[in-house]
C-alpha cells in the first residue's frame, strides 16, 4: 500500500491521532474533540489523495509532468480523429478532464492546442508514444493514469478497430497486454470476444479459398515495433535479426520464384520499403 492508498483506503488515521492527543491533554472531552478535528482532517485527506489526477499534479519532475501533459491531449486527439469525425461528445471529455486536472486558462490553450496536433494526418503517434515512456516509465502510477484516461475517453464513444488498434500502440509502447487480454476490457466489451472468433473463423475459411494471402497495406506512421513483431525494449541483436525475418519473409524474389501475382509481388515490395523504413527509425531512435 503506497503513500496515496494509506489515505484514501484508511480514512480514520486522523480520528485515531486527534483522540490520541487529544485525550492525553484533556481526557474524555479532549479525546472527543479531537475525533471530531480528525475528522475533518481524513475527510480533507481523502478528498485530495483521491483526486484522478494527483500523481500528475504532484510530479516534482517538470519533464515527466510535460511529457504526460503533452501526450494526453495528443493522444485524446488522435483517438477523436481516428474514424473521421470528432463528436461533441469527444469535445466534452477532453474538456471535463481538463477541469479534472485543473488547468489555467494558458495550460488550456496548450491542451487545445495538442489536442488539435493529435487530429492532424501528420501526427507521429509511435514517436510520442516513445517519448512519452522515455519519461514515465518509472512513473507506474502515471502510465496507469495515462492509459485509464485514454480507455475512458473509447469506453464513452464508439468502439471501433481503429480506435482499438490506437489503444494496443499505446499499451504495447508502454510494456503492457493487448487490450484483450485485460480483464476491464472484457467486462465493459463482452460482445467483441464474440465478434472477433466469428470473424476470425470467416476469415480462415476465406483464406482456405485462396492460393495467395490478400496483401497487407500500412500507414506511413504505423507502429515500427509493431511492423518488426518486436517489443520497445528488444535488444539491438534480437531487433536486427528480427529485421532480416521480416525482410526475407516478404522478399519480392521468393513470390516471384513461387509464380506470385503482379499484384501480389508489388504489395510485397511495398511492404519490405515499410519494413526498411521501420528498422531505421528504430535505429534513430535508440541511437544506432
Amino acid at each position: 500500500m503506497d503513500f496515496r492508498q494509506l489515505f484514501t483506503n484508511g480514512t480514520w488515521w486522523g480520528k485515531l491521532i486527534g483522540a490520541f492527543f487529544g485525550y492525553l491533554i484533556a481526557g474524555s472531552t479532549g479525546a472527543l474533540f479531537g475525533i471530531i478535528i480528525g475528522n475533518f482532517f481524513d475527510r480533507g485527506l481523502s478528498s485530495h489523495f483521491s483526486h484522478p489526477f494527483w500523481p500528475y499534479q504532484h510530479e516534482k519532475n517538470p519533464e515527466i509532468q510535460r511529457a504526460f501533459f503533452e501526450s494526453t491531449f495528443a493522444l485524446l486527439g488522435h483517438l477523436a480523429k481516428a474514424d473521421g469525425q470528432v463528436s461533441q461528445q469527444d469535445i466534452q471529455y477532453t474538456i471535463d478532464i481538463m477541469a479534472q486536472m485543473k488547468l489555467n486558462a494558458k495550460q488550456k490553450k496548450l491542451a487545445q492546442n495538442w489536442f488539435y496536433q493529435g487530429k492532424s494526418a501528420q501526427f507521429n503517434l509511435p514517436l510520442t508514444l516513445h517519448n512519452l515512456y522515455k519519461n514515465i516509465r518509472q512513473r507506474p502510477i502515471l502510465i496507469r493514469l495515462f492509459v485509464n484516461t485514454q480507455y475512458q475517453f473509447v469506453k464513452q464513444s464508439e468502439l471501433t478497430e481503429k480506435k482499438i488498434e490506437i489503444l494496443n500502440q499505446i499499451l504495447s509502447h508502454l510494456q503492457l497486454a493487448p487490450l484483450y487480454q485485460h480483464y476491464q476490457f472484457a467486462q465493459d466489451f463482452p460482445w467483441y470476444g464474440r465478434w472477433q472468433h466469428q470473424d476470425s473463423s470467416q476469415n480462415k475459411q476465406q483464406y482456405s479459398d485462396q492460393k495467395q494471402p490478400p496483401p497487407s497495406y500500412h500507414t506511413s506512421h504505423e507502429d515500427p515495433y509493431t511492423l518488426l513483431k518486436v517489443s520497445p525494449t528488444a535488444s539491438q541483436a534480437d531487433i536486427k535479426r528480427a529485421y532480416r525475418r521480416q525482410m526475407s519473409h516478404y522478399h519480392p524474389d521468393k513470390l516471384i520464384a513461387k509464380g506470385a501475382s503482379a499484384s501480389t509481388i508489388k504489395a510485397a515490395t511495398e511492404k519490405t520499403q515499410q519494413i526498411r523504413k521501420a528498422y531505421e527509425t528504430i535505429c534513430q531512435w535508440k541511437g544506432w
